[in-house]
């Protein structure tokens, strides 16, 4: 695990504030992390199976840095890293992505 640039994460966090490409640089700096936090959050909901599928984590990592970036303006330098910051719209957000898990039910073993 890499340590954190408290000065570099600002500062991307600022630009990211005010051009929205900055993002990539965002994700380049921080994706590992974010791709930590998002199988946290798979793990948690009970989906090992998507939090094992790197595309589906990779795409996952875009859409939270994405939602990061969208309240970056409201983000303050020294506090809570910000995908802690924004742990539960992250949460909502992976929830909502990946929708509810399905399973395959033969309803006549049922009867």
């Amino acid at each position: 695990m890499s340590t954190i640039d408290p000065d570099e994460l600002a500062e991307l966090m600022t630009d990211m504030a005010d051009d929205q490409v900055v993002v990539i640089a965002f994700v380049a700096a921080y994706g590992d992390t974010l791709a930590r936090v998002v199988r946290h959050h798979l793990y948690t909901l009970c989906r090992r199976d998507l939090a094992r599928d790197r595309d589906e984590v990779q795409g996952l990592v875009w859409e939270v840095a994405l939602f990061i970036q969208e309240r970056a303006r409201a983000w303050q330098p020294g506090g809570a890293l910000p995908w802690n910051w924004a742990r539960r719209g992250i949460v909502k957000l992976v929830a909502d992505a990946i929708g509810h898990a399905q399973a395959d039910i033969d309803i006549e073993v049922i009867d």
